[in-house]
């Protein structure tokens, strides 16, 4: 793993595909969104984006969502599929941590990612985290490169009126 980092994002528009279910089925979002950038000829500008919405309760299902990122001013085509939707996601300030190898070590990034937050005085923006898919082979698991991203306030911002 690489070192924790504070970073800012880019402004970001990407197709959505909501999933709430068992954990081990959330391929299909991934699967629905990028069947549907096939379907429609619209370009991947980068990789997959899992977003995974904290659960206090472990016996619940997962929710979550499939991002894939398309052009800026890309339009949502006449389409029967009424699961995809587009989103802008504007900048913002992350912790990230890169994990290479396995993906049961991504749990881990997670937690080093939050561990580094709270060590940094930061609190989280919002109950979710990101996983970006930048290198992740079929049947090659121990090739995976999986960037963890926890959305933070931004260190700089002001709280209250002063």
């Amino acid at each position: 793993m690489n070192d924790c980092a504070l970073v800012t994002t880019v402004r970001t528009t990407v197709a959505v595909c909501s999933y709430s279910g068992p954990a081990r089925g959330a391929g299909v979002a991934f699967d629905q969104v990028v069947s549907w950038a096939d379907v429609y000829h619209v370009g991947q500008w980068g990789p997959l984006v899992g977003v995974y919405f904290d659960s206090l309760d472990p016996d619940t299902t997962l929710d979550a969502e499939a991002w894939l990122p398309v052009p800026q001013g890309t339009r949502l085509p006449e389409s029967d599929d009424d699961r995809i939707t587009l989103r802008v996601v504007e900048a913002e300030q992350v912790v990230s941590l890169t994990h290479r190898g396995f993906p049961d070590g991504v749990g881990e990034a997670l937690v080093a990612a939050l561990e580094w937050a709270d060590d940094q005085g930061l609190e989280r923006s919002t109950l979710c985290h990101r996983q970006i898919y930048h290198n992740a082979p079929e049947g090659r698991p121990g090739e995976w490169v999986v960037e963890v991203q926890v959305p933070v306030l931004s260190p700089e911002a002001p709280y209250g009126d002063g």
